[in-house]
């Protein structure tokens, strides 16, 4: 894929294709970006390991939407908290504080962004993480760069399996 794909193009994305991040145990897989969408979509493939998932936060820009694909997850999206397993689907405007955290036997998700941009915020991330350059500080500015408020700190890291 490059990013000559526009918005009229059909994009196929083979079973372990796409851009895999270096970012520990969620390894988020971008499937599609915003220049294979035209800047309308980008869809990521996350896996959690169990209790895991990004701390409270809101976007200021993108809509963000979930399916999980296997295990279970909790959700807290604008104060209401459920639970879904395989199949579930949840759709949030910009502007929602939500979380997300994976169930006892951890799980994987297919994140959608609308616009696309937010794949770019998990790139920078993942450079950071090569660098050996996270810090709170540079969490926030990072997230403030691409529109996301966290309003609350990452959760320490889980070393590798």
């Amino acid at each position: 894929m490059t990013a000559s794909h526009n918005r009229r193009e059909p994009v196929l994305v083979p079973a372990e294709g796409g851009e895999r991040l270096g970012l520990g145990r969620s390894a988020p897989h971008v499937l599609l970006s915003g220049p294979m969408s035209g800047g309308q979509l980008a869809a990521l493939h996350v896996s959690q390991a169990p209790g895991r998932g990004p701390p409270l936060h809101v976007h200021s820009r993108e809509d963000e939407s979930f399916y999980v694909l296997d295990g279970s997850f909790l959700f807290d999206c604008g104060g209401t908290t459920w639970e879904g397993g395989r199949g579930a689907f949840v759709s949030l405007p910009a502007g929602v504080p939500h979380r997300y955290s994976a169930g006892d036997h951890g799980g994987s998700l297919l994140i959608l962004f609308t616009p696309s941009g937010m794949e770019e915020y998990f790139r920078e991330w993942a450079k950071l993480v090569a660098a050996d350059g996270i810090t709170e500080a540079a969490m926030d500015e990072l997230a403030a760069h691409h529109g996301l408020e966290l309003l609350q700190p990452y959760p320490p890291a889980v070393p590798p399996e």
